[in-house]
């Protein structure tokens, strides 16, 4: 996003006084107050929306390749982030690190010898 540019003074009108150069600097302090908006100081650390859904997969990247691959007309801001997390899930289950027993299901018995098949 560009940062936000003031647009230029209107040409003054016929027998309204011009404004003098501290009460538009006066008027501008009070639209950055207003507007909520910070243009000083540190600038915060921005938070990607794997971070914002808890997922480890890119979902800006998924969406971008989403755009560009003409899957659709129109991609919703909600389908890249769904489709990082069953890209995940698929990703997780094959390495077999995701379902994991609890303990009361696993079976703690040792191994029996075995006989000679007959």
């Amino acid at each position: 996003l560009k940062p936000h540019q003031p647009t230029p003074p209107n040409p003054p009108l016929a027998g309204v006084p011009a404004r003098s150069e501290q009460a538009r600097k006066m008027d501008a302090s009070k639209l950055k107050k207003v507007a909520g908006k910070k243009f000083g100081g540190p600038r915060k650390k921005s938070v990607t929306r794997s971070v914002k859904a808890g997922l480890q997969f890119p979902v800006g990247r998924i969406g971008r390749f989403l755009k560009k691959g003409r899957y659709a007309q129109r991609v919703g801001s909600g389908a890249p982030v769904y489709l990082a997390a069953v890209l995940e899930y698929l990703a997780a289950e094959a390495s077999n690190t995701i379902l994991i027993p609890p303990p009361s299901l696993r079976m703690n018995r040792r191994p029996s010898l075995r006989r000679g098949a007959s």
